[in-house]
């Protein structure tokens, strides 16, 4: 992996200002920090860490952030092997609370399993990332993936394979959920399952996660294999505490993010067009597939 500081683009900071600044934040470089690196992660994140998902939801707490990025991490059911190929950092400075701010910048390796249809691909992700100095944890991280990229790689996992893992995860460690539901069986399931758009389509986003889609379940369904809180989220009808949502509530599988372009300015933006044009991606789709080989 390659993990360098690249600048320090704080225009309103004197040199010397930029210098004391950066002094305090450089610890982050030695947590070299990426999304794969599932065993690190208790390392990385603090207790009350929250992950932004673009385009897929919130989620706050270091267990919890854990857990989500586990889904596209080496021990997914999704994933045979992952490999960070390129790594860039720029130090942008300090929020209102004292939080130094990042951008992460990765090119990432990924061989999917049967699931995908073994699916082999490298991607282009963009984060920005609060470090705190006191804590050398990260406190905050917004993931953008371009959209393009999300279809592609959700598409890929929209088998039949993915569809009888969802309902196996439901039948047998989600039991109760099954039963509020009324499922007869397996096929029926799958039948209820099937009638869901891939994607949810609306105001905020093209494309983006809630309850009333697959592609939420094949994140939850593989959360929920080892822990039951996330059974709520297969349901194909409301439970109490957990509505189903549009757009609205401030939940799992709720589009409630701000676009990528709220987030990120554009120089951030140009710097992550030239991080796909020197790995070959195509600077819209932000992804490219490998056929053929295994990396």
């Amino acid at each position: 992996m390659l993990f360098s500081v690249v600048q320090v683009v704080r225009g309103d900071l004197t040199l010397a200002d930029s210098l004391q600044t950066w002094k305090t934040c450089e610890n982050f470089g030695d947590l070299q920090f990426n999304l794969t690196n599932e065993v690190e992660y208790d390392t990385y994140f603090s207790d009350e860490a929250t992950l932004r998902l673009h385009n897929i939801g919130n989620f706050t707490g270091g267990k919890i952030v854990s857990e989500y990025l586990k889904v596209t991490a080496a021990s997914s059911p999704y994933v045979s092997k992952v490999t960070i190929a390129a790594s860039d950092v720029g130090f942008l400075g300090y929020t209102d609370g004292s939080k130094c701010v990042f951008m992460v910048y990765e090119v990432v390796e990924y061989e999917l399993t049967e699931y995908a249809e073994y699916a082999n691909f490298t991607v282009a992700v963009m984060m920005k990332v609060n470090y705190d100095p006191e804590l050398n944890k990260v406190t905050y991280v917004y993931v953008y993936y371009d959209e393009p990229f999300l279809e592609y790689f959700f598409g890929k996992l929209d088998t039949e394979a993915t569809s009888d893992m969802i309902c196996g995860t439901l039948e047998t460690s989600c039991r109760s959920t099954w039963d509020s539901n009324g499922l007869a069986d397996k096929d029926d399931c799958l039948a209820r399952l099937g009638e869901m758009n891939l994607f949810t389509s609306g105001t905020k986003h093209e494309q983006y996660f809630d309850g009333y889609d697959r592609g939420c379940r094949m994140v939850h369904s593989v959360l929920a294999a080892s822990n039951s809180d996330y059974c709520q989220a297969l349901s194909f009808s409301e439970e109490e505490g957990y509505p189903m949502c549009q757009e609205s509530a401030d939940l799992p599988c709720c589009a409630t993010i701000s676009t990528g372009e709220a987030i990120f300015d554009e120089v951030e933006f140009a710097w992550f067009t030239e991080m796909k044009e020197n790995y070959d991606m195509s600077v819209v789709d932000g992804y490219k597939e490998v056929t053929g080989i295994s990396f």
